[in-house]
């Protein structure tokens, strides 16, 4: 065999191997699939307070002491929202987080969610933010719509077709997802994703951990799910690129003007 014929088979091996590692090796974003923001070199570290509330409504049961706990009245709500305005914050959703991280300015933002689907949200809350034109992410629980203090579907549906609202998950039944079988645990986080995009038709891209509890195992079902971040109950305001499925948030309380101010931005 000539020198020649030896150095074709060559050649083709070589380009053979080229093709195949060019094909099989991941780019930037594949290798990073689980985080669906996709290259999150791109992300910057940003200090956003997202603010947490459950009940936003006036408690006329005073043996209800966790429910006033967790309840901010109207009036002290809507002064929040006037707060936060005059103080100069800008009012995003978790679905332009990424946004926002990647196009960092000197803007304030902060955002405002929900837990839990409770009804005084469509009775109380939702006319508040209308009225001052202000987004937020109600987190929802499906298997719980209907029942007593809930939100109906029509609802929840009307607040989603309205646009002012972000929808998120927070799973179907409220479970404590540190306490059951992974099988579960992946049920309940990715159904209750699929079924509010059917029903509601949006896409729901926010998960919310029922109390607040979450492990490994939690935030790969929630990446696996499609969800593009997850919300915790730890405090703080700095969001990381790495942190996405471990979102620090506030309980404002009842505080308002410079003491809202200085409390959420510390």
């Amino acid at each position: 065999m000539s020198k020649k014929s030896k150095i074709a088979p060559l050649l083709i091996v070589v380009s053979t191997i080229a093709i195949a590692f060019f094909l099989i090796t991941p780019s930037p974003e594949q290798k990073d699939k689980n985080n669906p923001f996709g290259d999150i070199s791109k992300l910057s570290e940003v200090q956003i307070p997202i603010l947490m509330y459950h009940y936003v409504e006036y408690n006329l049961d005073e043996e209800d002491f966790l429910r006033d706990q967790q309840n901010v009245p109207p009036h002290v709500f809507e002064q929040q929202l006037i707060d936060l305005k005059e103080s100069g914050h800008t009012f995003i959703t978790l679905s332009e987080l990424s946004e926002v991280m990647e196009n960092p300015e000197n803007e304030k933002h902060v955002i405002l969610t929900f837990d839990d689907g409770f009804k005084d949200f469509y009775t109380d809350a939702y006319p508040i933010l209308k009225k001052h034109n202000i987004p937020a992410v109600a987190y929802i629980v499906y298997n719980f719509l209907g029942g007593q203090d809930y939100m109906t579907e029509e609802m929840v549906k009307e607040i989603a077709q309205d646009g002012l609202v972000e929808i998120g998950s927070h799973t179907l039944h409220h479970a404590y997802l540190l306490d059951i079988e992974e099988s579960v645990a992946e049920y309940e986080i990715s159904q209750s994703k699929q079924i509010l995009e059917k029903e509601l038709g949006v896409e729901v891209t926010s998960f919310a951990y029922p109390y607040g509890d979450f492990d490994e195992r939690a935030i790969k079902l929630a990446k696996k799910a499609g969800y593009t971040n997850a919300v915790t109950v730890e405090p703080g305001n700095h969001l990381t690129p790495t942190g996405l499925f471990k979102l620090p948030r506030i309980r404002p309380g009842h505080l308002t003007g410079d003491s809202l101010i200085n409390y959420i931005n510390r």
